[in-house]
């Protein structure tokens, strides 16, 4: 990423001259004289910008709804778009409410994408189903896999968008503007020459040339050269009270700290181990030197577009003289501390809807709660939502810090600021000096009496990194479980006998057999407690707690069932499909299939199979001694 480079800083226009036309039915134009001036709203998320206006409604004037209205400041398109609204008062005034083609992104579709394409190729398509103009799309690389089921087109892109960011490598950070007090020209070291260093030599007589060749020459400026028998670029000048022991920053440890510890128990190979933790001996990183992508896409003067948060920065510094007024806060308000994931479905037990619920996973961040206590968010994906974990980890990154909101109101105008853009400000906000790069979040462009001022708001956070620990308990193969326990039985269930209309739970029960058919436990032949629970976590949540939690053996499952309200009956001969039976004992447990088969973990065939003798005898023609009944009626 290269340096900010600007000739010039970006000024605002003190005078301001716009043009407000409509177009009524594709044929009459109207140049308008509007009322107490031009409001442009821009908000965040692909929301449509708004532009408000009130005239005069005589003889001549014809406005409609879908009349296509253009905005011009100072001869340069700034705003298309068309009529939605209109309110009328007795005074005949015409209060006008306009949206760019972002309104019609509030249609709802619904798409199957099957990772084979980019968001950026799916926003074209998506477009073009809505006759809705493209412009300049910047290219992604992440493929999208998802549905979208009765979603509205708004959502989809702003889902899109927000995979292609957690999905993606890291790109370098903006590196930050040149000082205010800096000059255009680059210095021999690669800084910028001071404005007020030039200036003392230009004050004395030195041409602009000459002040800049004699500038290269100090110190301050020229390039550093390596001199071995002053500095080294390999290893730091040792003090006389340091140790020969060099730390992860590159120092070394001083021999007073080791001595400490050492004296307090430590061995000195401990005491080492213990000094590179802390934050005088730590490697230190450069911040935020790397980040995810973040992909914007908004309406620019009728067009579709979608850029990358580096293409947003603009050379516009904002300082204090700019300003009316401003209003500023901190917070974590907004902030938490961890995020859980949790997998819901639906399911019938007993002939009656109930949820049922997974933790798969969460996402920690430890320095943030011992600062701010535990802020718990819990993550709910749908069943189509994969790598959860991941994202969790992502959208903790950003919720585990403090929040600041700047609000800067009535600043200088400038119509290129929307959403999203990059903008340079010099502020002191009293505690504080914000010199940085910083991006807007919303913004209200105020056109009047040849003025034009705009309010900003700004959301920035702590640049300091969360340090994120992730716990993931089986996220992808529950999600899996789910999206079966989730599909309809279409027919009649295979290999049980059910009728056509066998019910949902009875999907879910087949499903479960369908997931184990065939498969192999990673406990061998001793693993049929493992096969039945990883089968009926797909119909009962109670056997699927027991498969996460790990039991593995006929006792356990039992004692664990049993806790759970379950009795431990003796068989009678009957089973419901599902259900649990026992065999010698505690010896072996497969499911029912409740047509007098079964479906478990055989030692001799060394996977699961379906055992089909009509009087639930399994293998050696054994009956099972005991049932948990877990199953459908």
């Amino acid at each position: 990423m290269e340096e900010f480079n600007s000739q010039k800083i970006t000024h605002a226009p003190l005078r301001v001259r716009y043009e407000l036309l409509v177009m009524h039915d594709r044929k009459d134009m109207f140049l308008l004289d509007p009322e107490d001036g031009v409001t442009l709203d821009r908000s965040p998320d692909l929301a449509p910008a708004k532009l408000s206006f009130k005239v005069f409604k005589d003889k001549v004037l014809n406005i409609e709804e879908g009349d296509l209205v253009n905005l011009k400041v100072n001869g340069e398109l700034v705003f298309v778009g068309y009529i939605f609204e209109k309110k009328r008062s007795k005074d005949n005034f015409i209060e006008v409410t306009a949206y760019d083609q972002c309104r019609y992104l509030k249609s709802e579709g619904y798409y199957v994408f099957k990772g084979e394409k980019t968001a950026s190729e799916l926003v074209k398509a998506l477009a073009e189903d809505l006759a809705i103009k493209v412009g300049d799309i910047s290219p992604t690389v992440y493929k999208i896999k998802y549905i979208y089921d009765g979603k509205t087109y708004q959502d989809i892109i702003l889902d899109m968008l927000k995979q292609t960011s957690i999905y993606s490598p890291k790109i370098p950070v903006m590196k930050p503007l040149k000082k205010p007090t800096d000059s255009n020209f680059t210095a021999p070291n690669g800084t910028y020459y001071e404005q007020n260093d030039i200036k003392y030599l230009t004050d004395h007589g030195y041409k602009q040339e000459d002040a800049l060749a004699e500038l290269a020459k100090s110190p301050k400026y020229k390039v550093k050269t390596w001199d071995a028998t002053k500095d080294s670029t390999m290893k730091p000048i040792k003090k006389d009270t340091d140790s020969d022991k060099m730390a992860p920053s590159g120092s070394y440890y001083e021999k007073n700290d080791i001595k400490y510890l050492t004296d307090h128990g430590y061995t000195e190979d401990a005491a080492i181990a213990e000094l590179a933790k802390s934050d005088k001996y730590k490697k230190k990183d450069d911040e935020m030197k790397e980040r995810k992508p973040v992909f914007l896409a908004y309406d620019d003067k009728g067009l579709l577009v979608v850029k990358e948060l580096n293409d947003m920065v603009t050379d516009i510094l904002i300082d204090s003289t700019q300003v009316g007024d401003y209003e500023y806060t901190s917070s974590i308000e907004n902030t938490f501390t961890q995020v859980l994931v949790v997998r819901e479905a639906n399911a019938t037990e007993n002939g009656k809807q109930t949820k049922q619920f997974w933790r798969t996973g969460a996402a920690y961040a430890k320095n943030e709660t011992q600062k701010w206590g535990v802020l718990q968010k819990v993550y709910k994906p749908d069943d189509k939502k994969t790598n959860a974990i991941e994202y969790a980890k992502n959208l903790l990154d950003s919720l585990a810090r403090k929040t600041h909101t700047l609000r800067l109101k009535d600043c200088l105008g400038h119509t290129e600021i929307r959403p999203g853009s990059g903008i340079w400000l010099n502020f002191n906000i009293g505690d504080q000096i914000i010199n940085e790069l910083v991006y807007v979040q919303a913004v209200t462009h105020k056109f009047n009496n040849n003025k034009h001022v705009m309010d900003l708001d700004i959301i920035y956070f702590d640049k300091q990194q969360p340090e994120i620990t992730v716990e993931d308990r089986g996220d992808e193969e529950i999600r899996k479980r789910i999206q079966a326990m989730n599909k309809k039985s279409g027919g009649a269930s295979k290999g049980t006998g059910a009728s056509g209309n066998a019910t949902a739970t009875n999907a879910g029960v087949q499903a479960g057999f369908d997931s184990i058919t065939g498969t192999t436990s990673p406990y061998g032949s001793v693993g049929c407690v493992d096969r039945a629970t990883a089968g009926g976590s797909y119909y009962n949540s109670d056997l699927a707690d027991a498969y996460n939690q790990g039991i593995k053996d006929v006792p356990g499952l039992k004692t664990f069932m049993n806790g759970r309200g379950y009795a431990i009956e003796a068989f009678d001969g009957t089973a419901n499909p599902g259900d649990v039976l026992i065999y010698d004992g505690d010896e072996h447990v497969v499911l029912a299939d409740g047509m007098g088969g079964c479906v478990g973990n055989s030692s001799s065939q060394g996977s699961v199979i379906h055992y089909s003798d009509a009087s639930y005898a399994y293998g050696n023609g054994v009956l099972p001694t005991h049932i948990i009944r877990t199953g459908v009626k």
